[in-house]
């Protein structure tokens, strides 16, 4: 089975590209031959090659409206999306060429906001899933011409979808659809086990620096929290790609105009999050809609505190596990006032105390959040579309027959 994945990043630590490979990783000994469409020849592109994987660089951008944050922006706006538009239709004609000359059996968008891949399956007659990540319209992608016009695109007979969560499902109106599945993703193995480790006095930020991630209701509340507890609060490290000039401009304003330049650390990004998650006290996840969360999974595989904002995936993460644990696996907050207070109470809490949690949270994640479990739910989909399609072609067949 020949399957096209479409990418909208080649940055190996974007936790769309972490589960795609994770997925791939467990797909291509059940048969799956990969061919690889990527944006750009950085990031993992390299990595790709070296495996063997078939993998074809196409300049292509989001099936979403540009930036119209500035001044500029405003000026270009109009050129700019009309560019995206015409780019992202040659893209798809030559991806079409791809699949064909590959003998593609199925297109599948590791995102839901690249629309080249629909499009291009669609010219070739073949099923198509898109792979909804995202919140879209929360976190400021808004689709071209228009998000009804996406969703009755992606109604047709060769369309599939994956849900990450049920909560990305009900926003992109496909809970009722019976091409849609909810398919968490895999972060570990079955046999994968609780890391022992020395805990080291700080609290973590995993994540790129923009504004959808939260840092800035992080660094509010830790600024309230150091005025109670002064020195003895825990530093902060900040670990994640400077995605957002304009954000991390502001970031930075803040931390030196609040005299926490000292308190807080921005690491950039680093390859070193699992060992950072061991060491931490707690990870918090402040972000303001998470499709899913996959650093949540993953400090919970690593036997880290999750405190988390209680909305969109992380608060879908922290019910299922309460649910099949009987008990909290994390810490919730839903404002910065409780935020700080949960800062404060950690920071005064023994770590020891918080074992058990760090141990149900881990059976949780590991329960719910299986590579082999993830994979094996995908491969089910793509036999299904695969029968579906044959029955298409057949009715399609038989039609010319008769007539």
């Amino acid at each position: 089975m020949r399957v096209a994945y479409i990418l909208s990043s080649t940055h190996p630590n974007s936790g769309s590209t972490k589960a795609f490979l994770a997925m791939m990783e467990g797909l291509r000994p059940k048969g799956v031959v990969p061919t690889v469409i990527l944006p750009d020849d950085g990031g993992i592109c390299a990595t790709l090659v070296e495996s063997g994987i078939d993998v074809h660089v196409l300049s292509f951008r989001m099936n979403t409206y540009p930036n119209f944050r500035t001044v500029k922006d405003c000026l270009l706006f109009l050129p700019r999306t009309l560019g995206r538009l015409c780019l992202n239709s040659l893209a798809a004609w030559r991806l079409r060429r791809i699949l064909v000359q590959r003998g593609v059996e199925i297109v599948h968008t590791n995102v839901s906001v690249v629309g080249i891949g629909h499009r291009a399956a669609h010219l070739a007659g073949i099923p198509h899933i898109y792979h909804f990540r995202e919140y879209a319209g929360l976190i400021g992608y808004h689709f071209l011409p228009s998000a009804a016009c996406f969703y009755r695109s992606v109604r047709g007979q060769l369309d599939y979808n994956i849900c990450i969560t049920k909560g990305v499902q009900a926003y992109h109106h496909q809970s009722a659809s019976p091409r849609s599945v909810v398919i968490y993703d895999g972060v570990c193995r079955g046999d994968v086990l609780l890391p022992v480790v020395v805990r080291d006095r700080y609290f973590l930020f995993a994540g790129r620096l923009e504004r959808v991630k939260g840092l800035m209701v992080l660094l509010r509340a830790y600024a309230a929290a150091r005025t109670v507890l002064g020195e003895q609060l825990p530093p902060l490290l900040v670990a994640g790609a400077l995605e957002e000039p304009e954000y991390v401009a502001a970031v930075r304003r803040y931390i030196a105009d609040n005299d926490l330049q000292t308190s807080v650390q921005l690491l950039g990004d680093r390859d070193d999050i699992y060992d950072l998650m061991r060491r931490a006290q707690a990870i918090v996840v402040p972000s303001l809609s998470e499709g899913f969360g996959l650093c949540v999974a993953e400090a919970m595989l690593n036997g880290c505190i999750v405190v988390g904002a209680d909305n969109t995936g992380i608060r879908e993460q922290l019910d299922n596990g309460q649910r099949l644990m009987g008990q909290p696996i994390g810490f919730r907050f839903t404002n910065e006032g409780e935020l700080s207070d949960l800062l404060c109470e950690l920071s005064r809490c023994d770590s020891d105390n918080l074992e058990p949690m760090r141990q149900r949270a881990f059976e949780a994640a590991r329960r719910l959040y299986s590579v082999d479990v993830n994979v094996d739910n995908v491969y089910a989909l793509y036999l299904e579309a695969l029968s579906k399609n044959t029955c298409v072609q057949l009715s399609r067949y038989s039609t010319k027959v008769l007539q």
